[in-house]
């Protein structure tokens, strides 16, 4: 968690994959642009990389909503930001 800053919530029903019972919140810190997940049961952290903007994430991570619910989920946000990271996905 990133105490102070502004962000915005991307859900907290995110899971990966192999692990269905182990939730995780997805959150866009706003004065810094970084995309991350924190384990809602031991404050575990994943970052998956630094956006302009919101709008840019979303070009990255478009139907997000409905992607949190699948199994598996934060694998399709590594996906979808490694590419973006690497300059080949929308928005790069």
């Amino acid at each position: 968690m990133r105490r102070g800053t502004p962000e915005i919530d991307l859900g907290m029903a995110w899971t990966k994959p192999g692990e269905p019972t182990r939730t995780w919140r997805l959150s866009f810190v706003t004065n810094t642009g970084v995309l991350y997940a924190v384990c809602n049961s031991d404050d575990t952290q994943i970052e998956f990389g630094t956006f302009g903007s919101l709008a840019s994430l979303v070009a990255v991570l478009p139907d997000w909503r409905r992607q949190e619910l699948q199994p598996g989920s934060l694998e399709w946000v590594r996906v979808r930001t490694v590419t973006h990271q690497s300059g080949s996905g929308p928005d790069a």
